[in-house]
């Protein structure tokens, strides 16, 4: 009888918090279907916590199935846009408003390994990790079309 009654009260408080200090869900942005569709492989996880309140890095990361981050999603708020344009900006990314590559260091033989956009007051940092030859594994194609993705849900 206690238990029952424990985990009644238990969900109940978890569902009368208050939005703000849930952890925020933003796996609907980008599904790992439409990650694998887009990058071309297979056998994709999703980790999806709200960095805000983990103080990890990226509140979505595409993982294989050795462990290797793919793509990882920043969603920050729109104010921080100007800091981390000043911060990462290589080149303005024209296709979209308030979009641009990164990081500041990338060149041809060394290409960006970023690309964040802004989008009504939400700020979106997608970023590519490094496959087993330390190369990027996300062309520019592929960030376009998860920015694009991404976009059109926000």
């Amino acid at each position: 009888m206690k238990t029952k009654l424990f985990s009644l009260i238990a969900g109940l408080l978890l569902f009368l918090l208050p939005v703000s200090c849930q952890a925020a869900d933003y796996s609907n942005y980008l599904t790992v279907n439409e990650v694998q569709l887009i990058t071309g492989l297979s056998d994709l996880t999703l980790k999806s916590i709200d960095a805000k309140k983990s103080g990890e890095a990226a509140d979505l990361t595409y993982l294989t199935a050795n462990g290797l981050p793919v793509m990882m999603v920043q969603i920050l708020n729109g104010s921080d846009y100007e800091r981390y344009y000043s911060d990462l900006r290589c080149q303005d990314y024209r296709a979209m408003d308030y979009a641009f590559w990164g990081p500041k260091d990338a060149t041809p033989d060394n290409p960006p390994t970023l690309l964040a956009f802004r989008k009504n007051d939400v700020l979106i940092v997608i970023g590519s990790g490094l496959n087993a030859d330390n190369q990027p594994f996300l062309k520019n194609y592929m960030f376009e079309k998860a920015a694009n993705l991404i976009a059109s849900r926000l």
